[in-house]
């Protein structure tokens, strides 16, 4: 053996003694004494922000006043509901846009000479960015109970037998009251924002009035929102609105459906939705 191969000999079985006095051995492991339930009461500080008159006798109340704070805040509210079930990318993507229909009036309301509409799209998403980031947009989202969701799409045929919902309310209201996204003002990336404010329930099969939207206009009449925004395959939701005049002071916009992908394409789904997560799981 050559000195040059004696020495990197010499060299390797010492880094091989060296790993193997650092390798950590099961005996060396220390466990994390933090329970369960502590953990758990951090997280559920969300629910908080979680009102259900179903659990709770004066939720209605407290969301109410709530929505009343806002207001004299001058912050301008914006109300939307759904199913979200089994949330993904879209879902989260989704509610952020919701909650950005909101910046329209809010710089209406600031009496700007320019109307917004002439706004070149570049101003209109610079001011956008101003109202999340000053947190002056807030939003309400109403999630559909688990008998009306049942009711409703448990025997969809789209779904190829998988339950409706999935996850339980209190589960897909915990997740959605959960969400944030980081201030568009912070450069640094350090500042969260929650996207929701407040999340309720709505029926119509887990309230006495069974009609197919009361639930929906008892509850907007009720918070009285700036704005109330549904989904463009949802939008048969406000044909009943024309017969509340309480609603008449709501404006409404209308996020319009499209057949491709909308905010987020993954790379074996392709365009989320819960039936297309469930079936592949499925292998369907």
């Amino acid at each position: 053996m050559c000195v040059a191969e004696y020495i990197l000999r010499m060299l390797y079985l010492g880094a091989m003694k060296e790993f193997e006095g650092n390798k950590t051995s099961i005996d060396t492991i220390s466990y994390d004494s933090l329970p369960y339930s502590y953990v758990s009461t951090l997280h559920h500080r969300f629910g908080e922000k979680v009102f259900n008159p179903n659990l709770q006798d004066d939720a209605t109340e407290k969301l109410l006043k709530l929505r009343e704070s806002w207001r004299k805040q001058g912050s301008i509210a914006v109300f939307s509901s759904g199913v979200f079930d089994m949330l993904h990318m879209d879902h989260m993507a989704y509610l952020l846009h919701v909650k950005a229909t909101g910046a329209a009036l809010h710089y209406k309301q600031q009496e700007y000479q320019k109307p917004w509409n002439e706004l070149a799209t570049e101003r209109q998403q610079e001011y956008t960015n101003r109202a999340l980031g000053a947190r002056a947009i807030k939003l309400i989202i109403s999630v559909d109970g688990d008998k009306s969701v049942t009711a409703r799409k448990g025997n969809d045929p789209k779904k190829n037998g998988a339950p409706a919902p999935v996850y339980g309310w209190e589960t897909r209201a915990m997740m959605i009251a959960s969400q944030s996204f980081i201030s568009p003002d912070d450069d640094s990336g350090n500042i969260l924002i929650p996207t929701v404010d407040a999340v309720t329930i709505h029926g119509p099969q887990d309230f006495s009035d069974n009609n197919v939207h009361s639930s929906h206009f008892n509850l907007v009449s009720q918070l009285q929102p700036d704005i109330w925004t549904v989904f463009g395959e949802s939008k048969d939701i406000l044909e009943g609105v024309p017969l509340r005049p309480e609603l008449d002071a709501v404006a409404i916009r209308c996020i319009q459906d499209s057949a491709g992908p909308h905010y987020f394409e993954d790379a074996f789904i392709g365009k989320m939705s819960t039936t297309s997560i469930s079936n592949r799981i499925k292998g369907i």
